[in-house]
């Protein structure tokens, strides 16, 4: 329920919002009366509780209203009762809802049924509105109106017309619209018409006319018309949608500076070529057979999959062959195309980046085709020194190191040191091979010197001085 089920008239079985006054016993209206208790009778039927409860309008006068549902307006009249405890009288809400289909809707009133009120409305006579046989409907379909102050339909001054079937006059669509003061719709001047059948505020299919001239809603002027055969009222959704929908080509909108014309120039920027594929394969396209027949001709563009299979994919056109109409693309589709997938070939601004890149290359190629020799000495030694890097690394393993370090101990052999001596900081083959001599080779000792020989058991490699006080024995260092 909302302010919106507030209609003009009670609809049968529609949900209905009634606004109402309380007022005390001397007729003025109460303020934020207190318990409330709403009740409805259907058809003359018990009162039974209503399912909501009349509701104060806050900071009124004394004003409520009373959401009805749509079962209790499924009558030919309902009547609500709304009590309170204190203060305020009892309120009695008497409701005669209407059928749709005779009277319309929240936004249509048919006016058919009404002729009597709207003639009171201007003085007229029902007579005077429609002066033959009228079985149509007058209707008025006014959208967000407050207000509409009058409807004033006529068909006046018919000369020779043989029927006037309806006359049915819409405003459609008013949006916004504060109030709409009157509808004014005449038809006067009609010569020489054999027929008249529907007057809707816009005419159309008339044949062998001289004149037709609309001016605000009034059809005047008719001259030699022999059918006035429809006159309909299409919405602007229908309006709009023609517009949009309407092909743009070079034969129906090729104007100057028209809409048309320019908007087809921004697409031959943007677009160089648009349609359906004929087949794809993860990394190719094929476009239909109208497509240019130049090798390379899209060449460095962008191919985008438009509509179907496919759809929002871009790929850069790496390769196109005129004959056969197939590029090759990169990278390749992650979703192939195939004979439903709309395309659009699009200039990205890369026409030219090939004459570019290809200018560059050459001058790279020259020069190095100018350095041949010293590229290829360069190569050579680059290759040897790979050669010695791969056999370094193969001697640098773990296993390698333990194995030339085992070899090393147990195979290789050392000549014996000359005359010298033992230095501390001497290296482990030094020191091994002094220790060697001192083991194995000739050595003699007197009261004052001890002496190391060679392997020939004559040549002294080492000497040390020796003594003893008869308690302690002393030895010098080997030099």
């Amino acid at each position: 329920m909302s302010s919106g089920d507030a209609t003009y008239l009670p609809i049968k079985n529609t949900a209905y919002r009634a606004y109402f006054p309380i007022l005390d016993a001397d007729g003025d209206p109460v303020p934020g009366a207190s318990g409330l208790d709403s009740e409805v009778s259907i058809d003359g039927a018990s009162m039974a509780d209503c399912t909501n409860e009349a509701t104060y309008i806050a900071d009124s006068a004394g004003s409520y209203y009373l959401d009805l549902v749509a079962s209790e307006m499924n009558s030919s009249c309902s009547l609500a009762e709304i009590k309170s405890s204190a203060p305020g009288k009892t309120t009695v809400l008497t409701m005669y809802p209407v059928e749709e289909a005779d009277y319309g809707t929240a936004t249509q009133i048919k006016l058919a049924s009404v002729l009597t009120t709207i003639g009171a409305l201007e003085n007229v006579s029902t007579s005077d509105i429609v002066t033959h046989t009228t079985s149509a409907l007058v209707t008025i379909d006014v959208a967000q109106a407050s207000s509409i102050t009058a409807v004033d339909t006529k068909v006046t001054d018919v000369a020779q017309a043989s029927a006037v079937t309806a006359v049915d006059t819409k405003v459609t669509d008013v949006a916004q619209a504060s109030a709409i003061t009157a509808i004014n719709t005449i038809v006067t001047g009609v010569a020489q018409a054999s027929s008249l059948t529907t007057v809707d505020t816009k005419v159309t299919d008339v044949a062998q006319a001289s004149a037709l001239t609309t001016v605000d809603g009034k059809v005047t002027d008719v001259a030699q018309a022999s059918a006035v055969a429809s006159i309909p009222t299409e919405s602007m959704a229908t309006v709009v949608d023609a517009v949009w929908d309407e092909e743009l080509t070079g034969a129906t909108h090729n104007v100057s500076a028209s809409s048309g014309r320019r908007l087809r120039d921004v697409e031959s920027v943007i677009h160089i070529e648009g349609g359906t594929l004929a087949s794809a394969t993860s990394s190719t396209f094929e476009l239909p057979g109208t497509s240019n027949a130049n090798d390379d001709f899209y060449n460095m563009n962008f191919i985008v999959i438009t509509d179907n299979t496919g759809i929002g994919q871009v790929r850069h056109i790496d390769d196109y062959t005129g004959d056969t109409k197939v590029g090759n693309i990169k990278p390749s589709w992650i979703t192939t195309p195939d004979s439903t997938s709309g395309y659009a070939i699009m200039p990205i601004g890369l026409v030219h980046v090939d004459t570019i890149v290809q200018s560059g290359l050459t001058s790279i190629t020259n020069e190095l085709d100018a350095n041949s020799t010293q590229l290829a000495s360069i190569i050579a030694d680059t290759a040897a020194m790979e050669a010695s890097y791969a056999q370094a690394s193969a001697l640098l393993t773990t296993a390698a190191v333990k194995t030339q370090v085992a070899s090393a101990l147990s195979s290789d052999t050392y000549a014996e040191l000359g005359a010298g001596t033992a230095t501390t900081t001497a290296s482990i083959s030094t020191k091994l091979s002094y220790l060697h001599q001192v083991l194995i080779n000739k050595n003699t000792s007197t009261s004052v010197l001890a002496s190391i020989y060679a392997a020939d058991g004559s040549t002294t490699v080492m000497t040390s001085t020796v003594s003893s006080d008869g308690t302690t024995y002393t030895k010098g260092r080997f030099s």
